[in-house]
C-alpha cells in the first residue's frame, strides 16, 4: 500500500472553469490510486473529472530533497555558503531562544547538529570543518592555522570514535533536528531553513556522497 497524489481536472460546465484539484489516497498502484481519487471527486459532485497525473509520495518527498540540495548549490562559493549559514542561525536564533539559558540550548543543539550533518557519511572533510568555525563561532583562523586543528581533530576523533561523549553529541545532534521538523507546532519555514542548512554542509565541500543524499532524503520525509 503507498500514497499517491492524484491531479486531476475538472471542467466546471456552469461556470465554464477548469480546475486543478489534488485527491490523496493510499491504493496499491496508480490504477486503483486513480479510481479511488475519481469516486472521491464524484462522491463531491464533480463527476467527470479526469486524472491528468498520479504522484507517488515518496517521489515527491525525493524531489522536494533534490530541489534543496540544488538550491544549496546555487550559491556556489565557500563565503556565500558561509553567509547563508551564518544567516540561517542568526533566524533560526531568533525564533527559538527567548532569553539565555534557551540561547545556550540552541547553540549546544546547533554545534550538535552540525557535528551530525558533517558526519553523515562517516568522515568530516576539512571544508566541512572550517565551514562549521565559520558559521558556529563567526569565523576562523588562517588557514595553516586551520589545518593543524583540523588534523588535530581527526587524530582525537580516531581516538574518541568509540566515546560516549562524542556518540552522544551526534545523537543528540540526530534526535534534535528530527524532533524539530516533526513538531506540529513550530514555524514551517524554519524547518525549510534547517533543511536548507544541512544541505549546506553536503554542499560545501562539492561532492554530495549518497548517504548524504539518502539522509536529505530522509530528513524531508521527516516534515510534519
Amino acid at each position: 500500500m503507498k500514497e499517491y497524489q492524484v491531479i486531476c481536472n475538472y471542467l466546471d460546465k456552469k461556470t465554464m472553469n477548469l480546475d486543478i484539484i489534488g485527491v490523496v489516497v493510499r491504493a496499491e498502484n496508480e490504477k486503483e490510486a486513480e479510481k479511488q481519487a475519481l469516486d472521491i471527486l464524484e462522491k463531491q459532485g464533480k463527476a467527470g473529472a479526469f486524472v491528468g497525473r498520479v504522484i507517488e509520495r515518496s517521489q515527491q518527498k525525493n524531489d522536494l530533497a533534490e530541489q534543496i540540495l540544488n538550491f544549496a548549490e546555487l550559491s556556489d562559493t565557500y563565503e556565500q555558503k558561509v553567509k547563508e549559514g551564518q544567516q540561517i542561525i542568526g533566524k533560526m536564533a531568533q525564533y527559538l531562544a527567548f532569553d539565555k539559558d534557551n540561547l545556550l540550548y540552541f547553540l549546544m543543539a546547533i554545534r550538535a547538529a552540525c557535528n551530525h550533518f558533517s558526519n553523515v557519511d562517516g568522515e568530516i572533510s576539512f571544508k566541512e570543518f572550517c565551514y562549521f568555525y565559520d558559521i558556529v563561532q563567526m569565523g576562523n583562523d588562517t588557514p595553516k592555522k586551520m589545518q593543524e586543528n583540523y588534523k588535530s581533530f581527526l587524530a582525537q576523533a580516531k581516538k574518541k570514535k568509540n566515546s560516549s561523549g562524542s556518540a552522544e553529541e551526534l545523537a543528540f545532534g540526530k534526535s534534535w533536528t528530527e524532533k524539530v521538523l516533526r513538531s506540529n507546532t513550530l514555524d514551517p519555514s524554519m524547518k525549510f531553513d534547517l533543511l536548507r542548512l544541512a544541505a549546506l554542509f553536503f554542499t560545501v565541500d562539492g561532492v554530495v556522497s549518497e548517504e548524504e543524499r539518502n539522509y536529505m532524503s530522509a530528513l524531508v520525509e521527516n516534515l510534519q
